[in-house]
């Protein structure tokens, strides 16, 4: 918070100071704690200024205005620069109690202020243009009367009077936005470089040109070779690219892994053998970018929570539409151009996000202007007067620190269990990789078409984060238990549909773009009901982990891409040997696994619910 002091003249240079000391000698003894303010100087061109920190009948500041006196406001007073938090406003019932409520303070307190009113009494005439100039600006900011106000509770001889934003702060808010718009479009072209290859999985799996895939081994084979690649890449990368990001720093750490994602595109695009290495370095450099991109959220609006809460969502919407964005764009450019061609596009985005990430300011200047450890808005011990500094950050954590992290996570056998149960997650969110090759194998349609196909799985988990938020407003755990469950179980539905559309039988009945429609819409419908258990019960689960819940939640993302890499190899052989059975037996496999992960998770929503209720408690 922060307390402006404000100037007021008087005709007698001795009753003045009188006043102000009996006021503050009357806040003094009537507020039961010490409290801590942020105080800024202001010198005011007054024949008698005055700096006293306290909350008066007089003035009071908020970020969005100031509080001035309706009756008895003078020509000569000065308006105050309001620049303290928007909690001051929130806390208006205890401030009223401490400053201008008339029961709670002594009788000294109320002679002077009515002594210093009195004094400063206009005319007649004077005051009723005072309060009409007052209602002037009150209309034209959309500021609060008198009369609303006593409905909020604070006292009628206050009004609210926003003050107009200075051209400074004006250009400060404009430079953040700009700076929040560079980190958004990196994380854009981030997710467009990486979803690339998956429209571009089938139609390489076919390439002529490429010298031993097809001869060598089959389809299938050579898909899941890549699958298994790229989601060990990305596992590893979980593991360690946090560690990095703490040693460098988001800004600088995001910009060299974008650079090294454009490189292994470009490998990419003028490799015949070497697909799988690509595509699991650019995995690789692409699991870096959230941490590092959040990281410089979290340094802007540390003070500020619901900005940052603002600013994660643009991360992730970011994200959707980076996928969306190269499964459309993607698969247009394959129907014109050479698979190798459309690939160097993921080459343009990384080195464009590189750029962008980089000409941010550095993660010490890009500090929101409002937050509190800004130079106007320090904090100051009341006490001792001094100023209290932030905590500098941990940096590079200890060999015993890091051991003891460790210990926590790895040691509780809660980690393994929901870290296994949560692969099941990470199996639908990867299906897209081998679904474009399924499309094909089943329906014979172009590969160009059969990769954009792949699009319903990320449209399916961004309706299943918004439709499964209904469970927060379920009051019993059996219920949200039995919501959860219900999910699960349609998500097991869908992959048993998947197998059924995989057989001959039911593959004869349809055409195939009717087919292939058929395996749009049940995947997207997988992805649905497994969206929302994705996104949000592992942070939930995180929260018994106290301070090492970060490190738990960026585990089991690893231990998820990790065993992906084994499963997607091992499904992947199977249809290589069994063809279209293979299909069948594959999504058999998903079923079995979403069933038996979802049952672990539903059952272990208890520990969670019991945190939720001991915070709110």
């Amino acid at each position: 918070m922060k307390l402006s002091s404000k100037s007021s003249s008087s005709s007698s240079a001795t009753t003045v100071p009188l006043i102000f000391a009996l006021i503050s000698a009357s806040l003094y003894l009537s507020a039961s704690v010490p409290y801590t303010a942020a105080l800024k100087s202001n010198i005011f061109p007054t024949r008698k200024p005055t700096q006293q920190p306290c909350f008066t009948s007089s003035s009071f500041a908020s970020k969005n205005g100031t509080f001035k006196r309706n009756s008895f406001q003078s020509r000569q007073d000065t308006k105050l620069n309001v620049i303290s938090s928007k909690e001051l406003l929130n806390e208006k019932k205890s401030i009223s109690s401490l400053c201008l409520n008339r029961d709670s303070t002594s009788s000294s307190f109320k002679k002077a202020r009515t002594s210093l009113a009195m004094q400063q009494l206009p005319t007649k005439k004077e005051t009723s243009y005072d309060t009409r100039s007052a209602n002037n600006v009150l209309q034209q900011r959309g500021g609060t009367s008198t009369k609303k106000k006593q409905e909020k509770g604070l006292p009628s001889t206050v009004t609210y009077t926003p003050a107009p934003i200075s051209f400074k702060e004006r250009i400060q808010n404009t430079i953040g936005d700009v700076q929040d718009a560079k980190i958004v479009l990196t994380y854009i072209c981030t997710q467009m470089g990486l979803s690339l290859p998956v429209v571009l999985i089938p139609v390489i799996a076919a390439d002529p040109f490429a010298p031993g895939v097809e001869m060598t081994i089959s389809t299938a084979m050579f898909v899941g070779s890549l699958v298994s690649f790229s989601t060990f890449g990305a596992g590893c990368g979980k593991f360690i690219n946090g560690f990095v990001v703490q040693a460098i720093g988001g800004r600088l750490a995001g910009s060299i892994y974008m650079f090294g994602l454009a490189l292994f595109a470009l490998m990419l695009s003028t490799t015949y053998t070497m697909h799988g290495y690509a595509i699991a370095g650019m995995e690789f450099c692409s699991s870096c970018m959230w941490t590092a991109l959040t990281v410089l959220m979290a340094e802007r609006y540390e003070s500020d929570a619901s900005k940052f809460t603002s600013a994660i969502m643009k991360l992730s919407l970011a994200s959707t539409t980076g996928t969306l964005l190269a499964k459309v764009i993607g698969g247009a450019l394959l129907s014109q151009f050479n698979w190798r061609s459309v690939c160097l596009l993921s080459t343009v985005v990384g080195l464009l996000g590189s750029a962008l990430l980089f000409s941010t300011r550095p993660s010490h200047e890009l500090v929101d202007p409002s937050s509190s450890t800004s130079p106007r808005n320090k904090v100051i011990d009341m006490d001792s007067g001094k100023e209290i500094k932030p905590r500098a950050g941990k940096g590079l954590p200890s060999l015993s620190s890091l051991q003891a992290t460790l210990t926590n996570v790895l040691g509780n056998k809660f980690t393994w269990i929901i870290g296994i149960s949560h692969f099941t997650a990470f199996i639908v969110r990867s299906c897209d990789k081998v679904l474009g090759t399924f499309i094909v194998d089943a329906t014979d349609l172009p590969r160009y078409l059969a990769g954009s196909l792949t699009t319903s799985v990320t449209l399916g988990f961004i309706a299943g984060l918004v439709t499964g938020k209904k469970v927060e407003d379920l009051d019993s755990l059996g219920e949200k238990k039995t919501y959860l469950y219900k999910r699960y179980l349609t998500s097991v539905v869908c992959a048993l549909g998947l197998a059924a559309l995989s057989t001959e039988s039911v593959g004869a009945l349809l055409t195939p773009t009717a087919l292939a429609a058929a395996i749009t819409i049940v995947s997207g419908l997988l992805a649905t009901f497994i969206g929302f258990q994705f996104y949000q019960l592992p942070p939930k689960y995180a929260t018994t982990f106290g301070q090492d819940k970060a490190v738990f939640i960026s585990w089991m993302d690893g231990f998820g891409f990790l065993l992906l890499s084994p499963f997607w190899s091992t499904l992947q052989g199977g249809v290589a040997k069994l063809g279209m059975q293979g299909w069948t037996n594959t999504w058999l496999t998903v079923a079995a696994f979403i069933f038996a992960g979802g049952s672990v998770m539903t059952y272990n929503l208890g520990t969670i619910m019991q945190i939720d209720e001991e915070k709110k408690n």
